[in-house]
């Protein structure tokens, strides 16, 4: 595999990038009402070593569904991490195909993964805990090899 110019692979197209500009501008202040991460809080190395064609590993922690919508739309208002590639997990039993539609507007790959909650819950459809996991984190590993951003949410997955 030739590997494209570094860095330049996990960067979003142009109506991606304009989608997550308008979601932000319109929606963050009425959905998310957080405050943007400034460049004193220690993300500076994170975003330089972007730049420099590196991936990203984002981890949060998940105590409500509000709160991978926060981070993400962190590195969506940031104008280094705005323009990568994001991989996401998603609970198999709030997969759906609205967030899907969303998510490639976005530029954000959503992929399921069977959780402890989608097997308590019933909603596994015969599949095997932790069944997704594997592929999520196989595409994350390329997603970082082309100089993206991952999310990890341990609670949620």
């Amino acid at each position: 595999m030739v590997k494209a110019e570094t860095g330049k692979a996990a960067n979003i197209a142009f109506h991606e990038h304009f989608a997550r500009k308008l979601v932000t501008a319109t929606l963050s202040p009425i959905i998310f009402r957080s405050e943007r991460i400034g460049s004193s809080s220690g993300l500076d190395k994170a975003k330089e070593l972007l730049e420099k064609g590196n991936g990203l590993v984002v981890i949060i922690n998940h105590f409500s569904r509000k709160n991978p919508s926060l981070a993400i739309n962190q590195v969506f208002l940031d104008r280094v991490t705005g323009r990568k590639k994001v991989i996401a997990p998603i609970a198999y039993h709030n997969d759906k195909v609205l967030y899907h539609g969303i998510g490639r507007l976005l530029g954000v790959a959503l992929k399921p993964i069977v959780t402890e909650n989608t097997v308590r819950e019933g909603k596994n459809n015969g599949k095997k805990l932790h069944e997704g996991s594997v592929k999520y984190f196989a595409d994350s590993v390329d997603i970082l090899r082309e100089g993206g951003i991952i999310v990890l949410v341990p609670q949620g997955t």
